[in-house]
């Protein structure tokens, strides 16, 4: 079966390599799937809670924000909420130790000049978080009549930022839950992968069964078989060789004189015959030779169980005819 182990050779990395790309390309997305999720869910949360703190921004009281903060925490899971003022000192804290610290880290910075949620993926105590900070804005403002009349324009509402409010979502659950939708599919990739591979056997084992069966049709003939017939499974390509090959068997079988046929007649001649090597070696004798040299073999088995003892016999026989002396004749002149 080296061509199944080649089939084998070249199945295998393929698609192995395949399954690797698909894995890594499912992870991806279910990552970025997950992710998008829980920073659209912490972002509808702490919009909905920045209405709410617009009071405590405008008062800086940490009483009123506090309990707010507590509240959202609770609400979403996170670890921490904050509330910091427009130029990052911290009004209110989940973590008390925090109250009054400034803060300008690269997200804090981004999220001051945005008018859009800011996320930013951290550690927060060695715990994987992700923070959404949200501006918080002042009630907005019409402009004065008199302005408006004067300059005809549209009526534009001005807004003031008040700060920012922060929330950090703990992101090991959602690892989790991304861990276990990984080791699901690889599963299932490793289930497909292996049918797959499974089914691909069955099939190049049904593509070299009729092969094998032509490949031993072929050595039956070289052995000088020439009545072989190899069955025809098919219809297809191999079918129509399958036949071709019963028709060259049986055409062969008619017109070729098979071996066992030649020393039928060669064991049964009436004349003895010897047949030698290109050495002068002798390798074969028949019967009428054996009954010559005085041996009566039982069967055609025994003729060749004989043949080297029949070698030494007409060996033995040329050396005493060699070395015997001419005979004399026994009357006198």
């Amino acid at each position: 079966m080296r061509l199944q182990n080649k089939f084998l050779a070249a199945l295998l990395p393929a698609g192995v390599a395949a399954a690797s790309l698909m894995l890594l390309l499912i992870h991806r997305s279910v990552h970025a799937v997950i992710l998008n999720e829980l920073e659209r869910g912490a972002s509808a949360v702490a919009k909905a809670a920045a209405g709410d703190a617009e009071p405590g921004f405008t008062a800086r009281s940490e009483p009123l924000l506090l309990p707010l903060l507590q509240s959202l925490q609770k609400r979403q899971g996170a670890l921490y909420a904050a509330a910091l003022d427009a130029h990052g000192v911290v009004l209110a804290h989940t973590t008390i130790t925090e109250k009054g610290s400034l803060q300008l880290d690269p997200l804090t910075r981004a999220a001051l000049r945005s008018d859009q949620p800011a996320v930013n993926s951290l550690l927060f105590h060695d715990e994987p978080v992700l923070e959404v900070a949200v501006p918080v804005w002042s009630p907005a403002k019409a402009p004065a009549e008199d302005s408006f009349l004067l300059s005809g324009e549209p009526r534009a509402e001005s807004k003031t930022r008040l700060g920012l409010l922060k929330l950090g979502v703990p992101l090991r659950p959602a690892q989790e839950t991304e861990a276990r939708i990984i080791r699901n599919v690889f599963f299932i990739v490793l289930a497909i992968g292996g049918g797959a591979l499974t089914l691909v056997l069955l099939l190049v084992r049904g593509f070299l069964g009729p092969i094998a069966g032509l490949m031993e049709g072929i050595s039956r003939i070289g052995r000088g078989r020439y009545d072989v017939a190899v069955p025809v499974q098919s219809r297809d390509e191999l079918g129509d060789l399958a036949r071709s090959f019963n028709t060259m068997s049986a055409q062969l079988a008619r017109t070729t004189v098979s071996k066992e046929y030649v020393e039928g007649i060669i064991e049964n001649m009436i004349d003895p015959l010897v047949v030698t090597d290109p050495d002068g070696a002798i390798e074969t004798v028949n019967r009428a030779a054996l009954e010559t040299l005085g041996r009566r073999p039982r069967s055609s088995s025994d003729v060749r169980s004989r043949r080297f003892s029949a070698t030494s016999t007409l060996s033995s026989s040329r050396r005493s005819r060699r070395s015997s002396p001419p005979a004399r004749s026994a009357t006198g002149r």
